[in-house]
């Protein structure tokens, strides 16, 4: 297995990316606690469900066993600056997606918050 980043297939769809296998080998590898936030556009939230690319993600983490957190139909359109990008108050969907799944992680490693 190589591991340098130019190995890295980010772009998903009807095969398995390359990339994702070798980030998931990565963790198991180095017990690395591994959770997915998959982030929708807004042409994402206008349909209601992600796409093919969306999709193979969820498949991914469900074939994996991965814990995956998800923002359709939380986020809104007003919470983006463009088709995918975030502002002050998308930032804060996120946090509130996501302070539960960093507090359980920091709780299960004894860290203080």
């Amino acid at each position: 297995m190589k591991n340098d980043i130019d190995d890295f297939n980010t772009s998903v769809g009807e095969e398995i990316s390359a990339g994702w296998d070798w980030f998931y080998q990565y963790c198991s590898e180095k017990e690395i606690d591994l959770a997915i936030y998959l982030h929708a556009t807004t042409d994402e939230i206008d349909a209601g469900e992600y796409d093919k690319n969306g999709k193979w993600i969820m498949s991914f983490a469900a074939d994996k066993d991965i814990p995956l957190y998800t923002d359709i139909g939380v986020c809104k359109k007003s919470d983006y600056v463009d088709d995918c990008h975030l502002n002050a108050d998308g930032q804060k969907v996120i946090f509130q997606i996501l302070e539960p799944v960093i507090g359980e992680i920091i709780n299960k490693e004894g860290a203080e918050r």
